[in-house]
């Protein structure tokens, strides 16, 4: 009983601690009449008065109780009292008849004195056992055992011995036996009222703290009990006002919250031993209220700790609590955030949004999610993502909102992030001309292609999704069959493959496009999907097919470069044999004279021999070295050329090579170039020549970067300048006139007649070829020829 009256009053407490805040938020007779809030106040009276009198009259059954034990313990007692009344009777009716000697009345009153004496015992062993008292002393029901064998049997004796007329004895008898059962009864009567003394005590303590503990348990009829107090008159004496002053003032303190206030009552009654269940409970409520406020601390602080603003406002939407986290962030104290303060740190450009979603939200009782840019306490804009929720009573009513803020600005820039490289990536797509698809195999449909795929194909997504139908109708007649292999081996074999087709576009269009499939396995091992690319290589293919006539230029150009390397060796192989062969014949003939006349001059034969032998060592050195170079009879035609055009197309013919010899070409051509006079072909073997001999040059060149640099510009002179600069080993400076010369070569595997043909190609034309050195390593080419205007043929 204990336990619950302490779990009421910690109830009661908890129900005063709350009542104002309960009284100010719910308010239910706001609009009723004087009336009917006196009436309805007058009912809810009579039901805590009802509630209480049942309490009460549960109560008063303990208290009931207790008043049986009072009365068991009084019979109890009384029986034993019975017990030994009768023992004094037997000896009085004993004493009588020896003074008597009347045997018949004897007889008669043993009989009537031992049935009343067996039923006092029995009824007093039965109310002993049924009081039940906890350690009782077991000296009773063996005295009552002993009174209950012992005094039938002296009845029984005495009567023997009065039928017999031993009268002394008889009167021997009652003055040492009897007087010894009068004795034990007595005894009996002495430990049994002690005993009852005991009970009836407790019985009386336990039913003066039931009535206790009923006005503990029922503050709220205090009045009632009261009256019922004073019903009760004159109970409730001088010795309890002092006490019951001492816990009203316990309870003052209690109700103002002070619960270390202890009441001493001293003494050992009921109002002490309610005044210490008063302190008792009063130290339980203080315990209970020093964990109330750490756990209120400790939710606090775990609301200021978690990674959240969270916040909670009234139902019509005003803020009335924010975290210290979130006045942290946005440098608001309480003042300021409170209320519709908070819209002040919201982005112009979300305000209006954020609060007609939260209006909206207030109106309709449903929750809220938005994104918002927040002004944090560094004056910087951050976003959050706001949530909100209703809090609703037991009738559905909205009784608060609560909320969290996250802050989500690195997601946000994340997903920018993300969103510009979508942006580079259908970019790079689009410049790269490369689409990329995915294909739901079970679905047979397509569920992704980038913009670019759409792009090459034509089609427009919001108007007709592809499908793959669609996508076959596009694919030429000739390939159809080929692709729809590839794209069937792809699943049936789960292998990547890839497949160069046609398309004939809506517009009329024909592409090239290559196509990529890769298979995507599911968890069965199933091929779930496909992904792919899409190339449009219509571009690639129309620089292979201009490839392939530069290819062919090339050749020509080359064909062209051998011919006229064949006539300028042969010419100079004619010029420069053809002089020592002269002087060979002519000594020849000389020696012949000489030794034909009558007396042969063999001094002159011998010296002319001698010069025959040196001009034939020097027609074998001419050949031997092949060093002679005559003009070239072939007609040059002169025509307007774009210098920069000209060199581009050398350049789109040697790329392939200096890609292999890793060489880096670079042009730096003048904008306001004008154009030159010169043969197309010749002038393309000049500059093929040039460039070639730098990409050898560079070949062995390691552990810097192999450089190619091509400029052209005007000169003063009505001149147009070109130059060939490379990175490679250089020459000696004091052999830079010798280059030019036929047959001089510093390869090892060169003839020497590339640049002595190139410079007759450029004078020919009107200009002129040298070389210099760089400052650093390398060597630079210069040709230069003139501005068109109209001009006679001329011939190199």
């Amino acid at each position: 009983m204990t336990g619950k009256v302490k779990s009421a009053l910690v109830a009661i407490s908890d129900w005063i601690r709350r009542s104002p805040h309960l009284l100010r938020n719910r308010t239910p007779f706001r609009g009723a009449t004087i009336g009917g809030r006196l009436t309805a106040c007058f009912v809810a009276i009579v039901l805590s008065m009802v509630a209480a009198d049942l309490v009460a009259v549960w109560q008063f059954q303990r208290i009931t109780a207790e008043a049986r034990r009072l009365v068991q313990a009084d019979e109890t007692s009384l029986s034993v009292v019975r017990i030994h009344f009768d023992v004094e009777t037997f000896r009085d009716k004993l004493a009588a008849v020896t003074t008597t000697h009347d045997i018949r009345q004897l007889r008669m009153e043993a009989a009537s004195l031992r049935q009343k004496f067996v039923e006092d015992v029995a009824q007093s062993q039965q109310l002993l056992r049924a009081s039940n008292v906890p350690g009782r002393d077991p000296a009773i029901a063996s005295a009552l055992e002993t009174l209950r064998t012992t005094l039938p049997s002296q009845l029984d004796t005495t009567v023997e011995l009065a039928l017999a007329g031993d009268w002394p004895a008889v009167d021997l008898r009652l003055k040492n036996q009897v007087q010894a059962l009068i004795d034990l009864s007595a005894l009996l009567v002495e430990k049994v009222d002690r005993e009852v003394s005991q009970e009836r005590e407790q019985a009386i303590e336990s039913g003066n703290q039931a009535r206790q503990q009923l006005v503990l348990v029922l503050p709220v009829t205090a009045l009632l009990t009261l009256l019922v107090a004073v019903a009760l008159g004159w109970y409730a004496t001088r010795s309890i006002t002092d006490p019951l002053s001492e816990l009203e003032a316990g309870a003052q303190a209690l109700a103002q919250g002070n619960f270390q206030h202890q009441v001493t009552i001293r003494g050992h009654d009921e109002l002490a031993q309610l005044g210490q269940v008063f302190n008792h409970t009063a130290r339980q409520l203080a315990a209970l209220y020093e964990e109330l406020r750490s756990n209120e601390a400790l939710f606090r602080l775990t609301i200021d700790t978690i990674p959240a603003y969270v916040w909670s406002a009234l139902p019509d939407g005003s803020v009335d609590f924010t975290n210290q986290r979130w006045l942290e962030f946005s440098g608001m104290n309480s003042d300021q955030a409170f209320g519709w303060g908070w819209e002040a740190a919201v982005h112009p450009e979300d305000r209006d949004g954020l609060l007609e979603a939260w209006r909206a939200a207030v109106a309709s009782g449903k929750g809220m999610e938005a994104e918002a840019r927040v002004r944090s306490a560094d004056g910087q804009y951050r976003w959050l993502w706001i949530r909100n929720v209703p809090l609703r009573d037991e009738t559905g009513k909205i009784v608060k909102w609560y909320g969290t803020s996250a802050d989500i600005e690195d997601r946000k820039r994340v997903e920018q992030t993300l969103r510009e490289s979508e942006a580079y990536l259908a970019e790079g797509q689009r410049l790269a001309h490369t689409g990329s698809w995915a294909f739901d195999v079970p679905g047979n449909k397509y569920i992704y292609t980038s913009e670019e795929c759409l792009r090459i194909f034509e089609i427009d997504a919001i108007q007709d999704w592809p499908t793959r139908e669609a996508i076959s109708r596009l694919i030429h007649p000739e390939d159809w069959d080929r692709v729809n292999i590839d794209f069937e081996k792809s699943v049936r074999e789960k292998i990547d493959t890839k497949s160069e087709f046609k398309v004939v576009l809506p517009s009329g269009t024909v592409k090239h496009i290559q196509a990529t499939r890769h298979p995507v396995r599911n968890n069965a091992g199933d091929v779930a999907k496909l992904v792919g690319t899409v190339i449009d290589v219509t571009e690639r293919k129309r620089a292979e097919e201009e490839r392939e006539r530069l290819r062919q230029l090339e050749a020509d150009l080359r064909h062209v470069n051998r011919v006229s390397m064949m006539g300028e060796l042969a010419a100079s192989v004619a010029h420069e044999v053809n002089q020592p062969l002269s002087g060979v014949v002519s000594n020849g003939s000389a020696c012949l004279r000489w030794l034909a006349g009558d007396v042969p001059n063999l001094e002159e034969a011998r010296e002319t021999a001698r010069r025959v032998v040196r001009d034939g060592k020097r027609a074998g050195e001419i050949i031997a070295r092949i060093r002679a170079m005559a003009a070239n009879s072939a007609a040059t035609r002169q025509e307007e050329l774009d210098l920069n055009g000209t060199i581009r197309e050398v350049l789109a013919l040697v790329g392939d090579e200096a890609k292999e010899k890793s060489v880096v070409i670079q042009t730096q051509f003048a904008d306001d170039l004008p154009p030159v006079s010169g043969d197309r072909v010749q002038l393309q073997q000049v500059v093929l020549n040039l460039v070639m001999n730098a990409i050898e040059a560079m070949s062995s060149v390691d552990g810097r970067a192999r450089e190619l640099i091509i400029t052209t510009r005007n000169t003063d002179a009505g001149q147009v300048q070109a130059t060939v600069r490379d990175s490679g080993t250089g020459l000696d400076p004091n052999a830079i006139d010798k280059v030019f010369d036929p047959f001089y070569t510093t390869k090892s595997g060169g003839m020497g007649m590339g640049l002595s043909i190139s410079r007759s190609i450029v004078h020919a034309l009107g200009g002129r070829l040298w070389a210099t050195a760089n400052d650093g390593p390398g060597t630079m080419f210069h040709f230069s020829l003139p501005k068109h205007y109209d001009r006679p043929t001329t011939t190199v």
